[in-house]
């Protein structure tokens, strides 16, 4: 399990600055500011804990709900609540 976590830290930073530039200039249409970059971040560690926090849980709760199953609710969930932080931050 923790080979899993460190995999996943090591492919959560590489994607940081690819997904900084397209969720500026796709997703909202703005520039990049040191405003947005510092909401961006915070959206993004949200986004880390609630991935690292729910996933095991929901493993815990839910046994016999398939893994693949409970990882793409978690990712959902977290993509969710990531886009209404970043709202916040890059405002027109």
């Amino acid at each position: 399990m923790m080979l899993y976590y460190v995999a996943f830290a090591i492919g959560f930073l590489l994607e940081m600055v690819p997904n900084y530039v397209f969720t500026n200039w796709y997703t909202f249409g703005t520039r990049p500011t040191l405003k947005n970059a510092g909401g961006f971040l915070l959206a993004r560690a949200i986004n880390l804990v609630i991935q690292f926090s729910l996933l095991p849980l929901l493993v815990y709760l839910l046994p016999t709900w398939p893994d693949d199953f409970l990882s793409l609710f978690v990712i959902f969930i977290a993509g969710c609540i990531n886009y209404l932080v970043c709202l916040i931050f890059f405002k027109k």
